[in-house]
């Protein structure tokens, strides 16, 4: 399995919209990317006592693929492409090039691919879902 963590920032004011969006793309994920294993999408909870202290403007993802032809399906297909095209001013943006030579803004994100060392999910874990 083909695991990461990202973080995205989200403009200030725009998380009760972001957040909505998400919910809208975790449900289109289950429903047509079978190879999408995992797919959490989190906000701090600023009453725990973090530390580091997180920002409210963070979105933070859980994300588990079968592959990482499954994860780069994900990355590239239409549930995601979408949601970057329609709700992308949403969330902090960085600007780079395509492969085709085009500039474009994307949102900014950090992404960490996981190995797995040790540990489990509980089925109870698996099937609550919001």
């Amino acid at each position: 399995m083909v695991t990461l963590i990202a973080r995205w920032y989200v403009r200030q004011g725009q998380q009760a919209a972001a957040v909505a969006a998400l919910k809208d793309l975790a449900g289109e994920v289950l429903s047509t990317e079978p190879d999408t294993l995992m797919y959490l999408v989190h906000t701090p909870d600023m009453t725990k006592g973090s530390l580091p202290p997180p920002t409210d403007t963070e979105i933070h993802f859980v994300e588990g693929y079968a592959s990482m032809d499954a994860f780069l399906a994900h990355l590239n297909g239409p549930a995601f492409t979408n949601f970057v095209r329609q709700y992308g001013s949403l969330f902090q943006t960085a600007t780079g090039t395509t492969a085709g030579g085009e500039t474009a803004s994307i949102p900014f994100v950090q992404v960490e691919f996981l190995d797995r060392q040790a540990g489990f999910v509980r089925a109870q874990a698996a099937s609550e879902a919001l």
